[in-house]
């Protein structure tokens, strides 16, 4: 953190100054399978080397089959991370200390939906859960000095669904996603809303394409139900 004087714009001090050199890598492989025309297979794995977020392997995986024409059913699960920042592994000043021991966060994901095409329109709809673990945030030490560690983890599960299509001149969609999220702060306190974060959200639109040379005309709506606003 530099501070500068504001009425000759000298730097009037530095805090907390560090340099570091690192080197990050990252491989990833993927391998997909048909065993028949209606399923398909796709497996892959990534291995980070991060020298802040330590070496990690992050599979995914994904199957689609296709029962009838027109519809499909599909599962993924995915992991992915991020390593914890320069300034959150490193800065120190006479407040916050170097945070040594800083993990990366970790996010789990899983999801199942199927697909309806009908002509031009279409019909998905849908489940989800996501697990985020070691959420990093500052805390208060014993010698009431502060320190970025990994505290809490967020729990967040739902379902979505979506419809869209054309009609000659005329096309629509319509979606909206409904999800229960959750955060544990690792205080014991249990666990709470996540601020800011809304339990019902959608939007909707429709366009019609006037002929010829005219515009095309169309409305659009966004809306998102009550959320902890108040704890942001």
């Amino acid at each position: 953190t530099t501070a500068i004087a504001l009425d000759t714009g000298q730097v009037a001090g530095i805090v907390g100054d560090r340099s570091a050199t690192e080197l990050a890598y990252a491989v990833y492989g993927q391998q997909r399978w048909s065993p028949f025309s209606r399923l398909h297979l796709n497996a892959g794995a990534r291995f980070d080397h991060d020298p802040r977020g330590g070496d990690r392997l992050s599979p995914r995986a994904a199957v689609s089959f296709t029962p009838w024409t027109g519809g499909t059913l599909k599962a993924i699960y995915s992991e992915a991370f991020r390593a914890p920042s320069f300034y959150e592994k490193y800065y120190a000043d006479g407040i916050v200390r170097p945070a040594t021991s800083l993990g990366p966060e970790v996010v789990r994901s899983a999801e199942a939906n199927f697909e309806q095409r009908l002509g031009r329109h279409r019909l998905v709809m849908g489940v989800f859960r996501s697990w985020w673990s070691g959420m990093i945030a500052l805390r208060t030490v014993d010698d009431s000095t502060l320190e970025y560690a990994n505290l809490s983890r967020i729990d967040n599960w739902g379902y979505n669904a979506r419809v869209d299509g054309t009609m000659g001149a005329f096309s629509y969609g319509l979606s909206m996603t409904g999800a229960h999220t959750r955060r544990d702060d690792g205080d014991g306190d249990g666990e709470h809303p996540l601020p800011v974060a809304p339990q019902v959200f959608g939007n909707a639109r429709a366009a019609y394409d006037l002929p010829g040379a005219l515009p095309t005309v169309a409305i659009a709506t966004t809306f998102v139900g009550s959320r902890p606003a108040d704890r942001a």
